[in-house]
């Protein structure tokens, strides 16, 4: 508390601001537009496909597909294009990354 006794709270009561509920120029509040939702990313039309291969090659496609930090199916895409196979950027998209319906 100050010396005088009075607390600025006190000070503050005395001072009146202008009403601002019958001015014209009182200020509005317009909440900003929600900006649209992003469109759903359409998912690439994907089929399976089953196939044996030897262990040995399981095990290196798997390896390097971890030393890489990707998937294997990835992998195999990039072997697949390589090769010349109709391999898009489109299919390297990870459907496990994109949001459920």
């Amino acid at each position: 508390m100050p010396k005088n006794g009075v607390s600025i709270f006190a000070c503050l009561a005395c001072f009146k601001l202008p009403s601002m509920a019958a001015s014209s120029s009182a200020l509005s509040f317009t909440p900003s537009p929600k900006p649209a939702a992003a469109a759903p990313v359409a998912k690439p039309p994907r089929k399976g496909i089953e196939f044996l291969l030897p262990e040995a090659v399981v095990t290196e496609i798997k390896t390097r597909a971890l030393q890489r930090g990707i998937t294997a199916t990835v992998l195999l895409l990039e072997v697949l294009r390589d090769a010349g196979y109709p391999v898009t950027n489109a299919d390297f998209t990870d459907l496990r990354k994109l949001p459920r319906r």
